[in-house]
């Protein structure tokens, strides 16, 4: 049986080394210790720890490192020899300097003196309890690759680049005793030596162990002389070694990743794996000497466990199948049933004749063809293999040949008995805080998002945590620390509040509501017993807590109980935006390491209640993944994040992938830390953390930005680049659109977005066209916005000579041209049915008659008008539409305005010039035109004419080429007026020349076939960049254009609805004043011009 291997990145791309701190707490094999090229110093409980205990950095990146007690000592880049305190992770000085890089150093057993060597040749040592200046010690004439202290602190012995091995005096003179030459190849770096050569001394100091190329030869403490050698490879170069602390076993890395164990007792190799295939810069035993502890050239750290026990088994595996083996053949020639095997098959299972019923099954045949047979009490059965079972019953073997050669493997000896089937279950997630470190940290994040962030850390000598509350924007609130007296450890940062959580028996919910206006900022509540916090969430005006009892409570920021439902599943991370609440959940048991999780959306209402917007849904994630981070982006878009660094928004009801974050980390051991998105700026905000998953605490990290990428396919190449910035523009488009419609300012984002869509396509239709892609350039003018656009790929593809393509554009032209057609009928369409089927259009005019006063004396005018109207809504093509809120608003302003000022009034329906912008209405208001005026004394009563009437005849619409959105009115002959079926002719005509418009446009009024097709007029050479660079300065003029053409309807939008009360009351009040004055009635008769109206 193999040991199992497990490893794990610890640190980035560089010379790692390890060492053990025993700290007496009752775990008898330590805690080990880590240092890289990162800079970084990290403690670990176990291998298997998802996060370390303790993290400190040095003052660059460490080379070597040794402990002794409670004091850390690191040999730095930095020309440095640090020593840290520990179990704080505290810097206490630096021990001595160099002038290159510390490439190793190590301590005695005493703690009493230092051994240090340097990238400068020069070897240091230091005695730590005297004040005395380092000795400097010289003899190797390239960089020291290590040192090391004798157990009797008699010696050291050190390694240099120029292939030497140096044994020095530690007592007296300090001057070499033994030197070898010639003991591995030599370099002029650490980073370039091909072996590290660290030789190991045995725990009681009588034998020096030192890695020579492919073998380890041992010296003896007297003479120094050869005593044994342990040979591998002579293709290998062998780089650390390590003797276990009892002695009985020794250890070797290789360069190449192979990792040796040898027991010295009898001198055989007991263990061999290669599966780090990666330089191991170190190795140590644990102090049980049952486990292997390494570390390598990849930031790696390599635990292998039980190697001792896995070798013993194995072994007595063995030695049990040679005895089992025997006592086997002598039960089968013991208990041989003595007759011929059946020739059927299916009778192999029957009872032999004279022995029952010759229908009778026999288990025991059964029993043998799975290879069991029946032991002598006949209490259990003993698996001794499928041709022996059969065998021994009397049945035919699976294979009856003489021939070994032609022996399968069935027939082989099948002592190993089956191993049971473990069924493939995943263990569920447990609950966590998004943007969170992990509980059993001393310095941790409680909450990072893009508001502020809450860090919670340890005080000497003081029980109580404090929690630090900090803001991004120092403008928006101070900074709030608390004393965390009730054990709180999960937190929520909103804008209007602080929510703390505790997850224990005593759970306890705390909220620090910072924008109340009364004196209250904190209340306290206390969970049902039993019942434990595990994930909170805060929005506008509420927060969630989420409990072990899969069940959620929502409060109001002021302390009400608002709701509280039981979700079907162990809730996993909770997280709000605004009214929007996103829940993830356990729905099942994963298989195969994939988790079964889905998730909900629910928006909250303040006095409403809950509305669910999905109810529940599976969560997508990568295969054998776990989600990292759940939250919504600065636009309210729900995104997730998984354990393999993928980021996933929520498209619509679909979910997709919207960077993977691996692909931005040049080491495959650092992680991002997500705090927040922004879809509409295409980045995440995340902290980069080296070697582990979660960011320290102090220093505080930088925050990096990393631009959204889809996983799309042949990302090397151009086309998959734009077609990449081509769907994260349509993305971003759609996002703005949507936030537009809620009254947010999107504006740059939207024309940003309008502009990207359109020159990407428009480089992608250009090189389709260079690659002879007719089909797929047809497929991106498709996917154009407008006519004008398609008339720039018409104009490059004939200029390609590409005449199929060019028709099929001019087609595809026709189209898009008949689509805008249809949207703005519909829009008139729908203009019309509101015109004809607003209630309120109806009952204005007959409102007013009763603004200005008593409408007894104006009845006859009344009931003009309300027979009028009754006659119109009693026509079969009324749609009653629902209320127009511009006509309610102005009805409003017309009947305050009547009541407060009765004199001068204008009838505010009546349009004085056709030219006159002012009378005119962007947002569909009504308009009542006075086409005749008659005596109203004779009865006659004013003629009215709907302006919203369709006109009898619509004019004939052409596409001009040139412009596309100057659409020509084509006024019909006498002879047509009225005549549908002079005007259908007329339209199927058009229609049949629209081709020949496109196609005159593009040729300078020349058909086609007139062209000249020599190919010295065709430009094969072209090449999209050059294309590009014509349809950019287009591009960006119809996108100025569109940009000026929204922002004056915008403008004109605002100013027709946004106007001030003043300026809507004096306007009003002069078309009322004029009205009575063309009227020739006096203002001081209101009630008679209101009545006529």
């Amino acid at each position: 049986m193999k040991a199992p291997v497990n490893s794990r990145y610890v640190h980035s791309d560089g010379v790692t080394d390890i060492a053990i701190h025993y700290d007496g707490d009752g775990n008898t094999d330590g805690k080990i210790l880590t240092c890289g090229s990162d800079g970084d110093i990290r403690m670990w409980n176990s291998p298997e720890d998802k996060e370390p205990l303790l993290v400190f950095s040095s003052s660059d990146a460490g080379l070597g490192m040794c402990c002794y007690q409670n004091t850390v000592y690191v040999g730095t880049e930095n020309n440095t020899a640090e020593s840290f305190s520990l179990p704080s992770g505290k810097a206490e000085k630096v021990i001595t300097k160099f002038t290159a890089a510390v490439n190793h150093v190590d301590v005695s057993q005493s703690g009493d003196l230092l051994v240090a060597g340097s990238g400068d040749t020069t070897i240091q040592l230091i005695k730590l309890k005297e004040s005395s200046s380092p000795i400097k010690l010289s003899g190797h004439t390239a960089p020291v690759l290590s040192v090391l202290i004798d157990p009797l602190e008699e010696f050291f012995v050190s390694t240099g680049c120029d292939g030497t091995v140096s044994i020095w005096n530690l007592i007296g003179n300090n001057k070499q005793v033994k030197s070898w030459d010639d003991v591995f190849p030599s370099s002029n770096d650490i980073l370039t030596s091909k072996t590290l050569c660290r030789p190991s001394w045995k725990p009681d100091g009588s034998m020096l162990a030192v890695p020579h190329k492919g073998e380890v030869i041992f010296y003896s403490r007297n003479g120094w002389t050869e005593t044994q050698r342990f040979k591998v490879s002579e293709k290998k170069m062998l780089s650390v070694t390590q003797f276990s602390s009892c002695s009985k076993y020794f250890a070797a890395g290789s360069s190449d990743g192979t990792l040796f164990v040898w027991n010295t007792t009898n001198l055989k190799l007991i263990y061999e794996n290669s599966d780090t295939r990666d330089h191991i810069t170190g190795v140590l035993f644990s102090k049980s000497s049952q486990d292997i502890f390494a570390v390598d050239m990849k930031g790696r750290l390599i635990s292998v466990k039980n190697f001792i026990g896995s070798h013993e088994t194995q072994n007595e595996d063995v030695d049990m199948d040679d005895e089992l083996g025997d006592e086997v053949d002598k039960f089968v020639e013991q208990n041989a049933i003595e007759s011929d095997p059946f020739d059927d098959d299916m009778d192999d299972f029957l009872v032999e004749e004279g022995g029952g019923d010759a229908n009778e099954i026999s288990i025991s045949k059964i029993k043998a063809m799975a290879g069991f047979i029946a032991s002598k009490d006949q209490k259990e059965d003993v698996f001794v293999g499928v041709n022996k079972a059969r065998k021994s019953a009397g049945l035919k073997t699976i294979i009856e040949d003489d021939d070994a050669a032609s022996v399968s493997s069935l027939d082989k000896p099948d002592e190993n008995p089956p191993l049971p089937i473990e069924m493939p279950f995943t263990i569920p997630q447990k609950p966590f805080q998004p943007s969170s470190s992990p509980e059993n940290l001393q310095n941790r994040f409680m909450v990072w998002n893009d508001l502020g962030l809450i860090r919670q850390y340890e005080i000497e000598d003081d029980e109580v945590d404090t929690i630090d509350i900090e803001f991004h924007d120092v403008s928006f609130h101070n900074g709030i620390r608390l004393r965390n007296q009730n054990e709180y450890t999960i937190a929520a940062l909103g804008k209007e509040a602080v929510i703390f959580a505790s997850s224990n028996a005593n759970s306890k919910i705390m909220c620090l509501h910072f924008s109340s206006w009364d004196n209250t900022k904190e209340w306290l509540t206390d969970l049902p017993k039993d019942e434990e916090a595990t994930a909170v969430a805060i929005g506008t005006g509420w927060f969630a807590v989420g409990t072990n009892m899969n069940r959620l409570r929502i409060f109001t920021t002021g302390g009400i109980q608002r709701n509280m439902l039981d979700i079907g599943g162990q809730i996993i991370a909770i997280s709000g935006h605004e009214d929007l609440l996103f829940i993830t959940f356990h729905t099942g048991i994963g298989l195969y390491g994939n988790q079964c999780i889905s998730y909900s959306i629910l928006r909250i209402r303040s006095g409403t209640g809950l509305f669910p917007l999905i109810a529940s849904e599976p969560l997508p994630l990568t295969p054998k993944s776990e989600i990292s981070w759940v939250g919504f982006s600065d636009e309210g878009t729900p995104t997730v994040s998984d354990s393999t660094g993928t980021v996933r928004i929520l498209n619509g009801r679909m979910w997709t992938t919207f960077l993977s974050m691996k692909e931005s980390s040049r080491n495959e051991s650092d992680h991002y830390w997500v705090t927040s998105l922004s879809v509409c700026n295409q980045q995440i905000r995340a902290i980069k953390c080296k070697g582990t998953t979660y960011p320290p605490t102090l220093p505080r990290p930088t925050v990096l930005l990393l631009d959204a990428k889809l996983p799309l396919c042949d990302m090397d190449t151009e086309k998959s680049q734009l077609e990449d910035l081509l769907l994260r523009s349509l993305m971003q488009n759609a996002l703005a659109k949507k936030l537009d419609k809620k009254g947010v300012d999107v504006e740059q984002y939207r024309e940003k977005a309008d502009k990207d869509i359109k020159q990407n396509l428009m480089k992608l239709f250009a090189i389709s066209c260079k690659g002879d892609k007719d089909f797929r350039a047809s497929e991106y003018v498709a996917m154009m916005p407008t006519t004008h656009s398609i008339q720039i790929t018409i104009k490059h593809a004939n200029k390609q000579r590409k005449m199929a393509l060019t028709d099929r554009l001019t087609a595809i032209g026709r189209k898009k041209l008949a689509e805008e057609d249809e949207n703005v009928e519909e829009d008139d369409d729908d203009f019309e049915n509101m015109r004809t089927g607003n209630v309120i259009y109806s009952s204005l005019y007959s409102n007013l008659t009763n603004v200005g006063g008593n409408s007894n004396n104006d009845s006859q005018s009344t009931s003009y008008l309300s027979s009028s109207f009754l006659a119109n809504q009693s026509t079969s093509d009324v749609v009653f539409l629902e209320e127009n809120p511009l006509l309610t608003r102005q009805r409003a302003e017309i009947q305050a305005l009547c009541s407060s000022s009765p004199a001068n009034y204008k009838n505010p329906f009546k349009r004085d010039s056709v030219g006159d912008s002012k009378t005119k209405s962007n947002n569909a208001v009504p308009t009542i035109l006075a086409a005749e005026k008659t005596d109203l004394d004779g009865g006659k009563g004013l003629a009215l004419i709907d302006a919203w009437k369709k006109p009898s005849h619509k004019p004939t619409m052409e596409f001009n080429p040139k412009n596309p959105k100057n659409k020509v009115a084509k006024k019909p002959s006498d002879k047509d007026k009225g005549d549908k079926t002079n005007k259908s002719k007329l339209d199927k005509s058009l229609t049949k020349k629209q081709p020949a418009l496109f196609a005159t446009m593009m040729t300078g009024n020349k058909s086609l076939s007139e062209q000249p097709k020599s190919p010295a007029n065709i430009n094969e050479n072209s090449d999209s960049k050059s294309i590009i660079e014509d349809i950019d300065p287009e591009i960006n003029a119809e996108i100025e254009n569109n940009h000026v053409e929204r922002k004056r309807k915008r403008s004109g939008d605002k100013s027709n609805v946004a106007d001030s009360e003043a300026e809507k009351k004096s306007r009003i009040s002069s078309k009322l004043s004029a009205f009575a004055l063309k009227r020739n009635v006096s203002a001081d008769e209101p009630d008679d011009v209101l009545a006529d109206v």
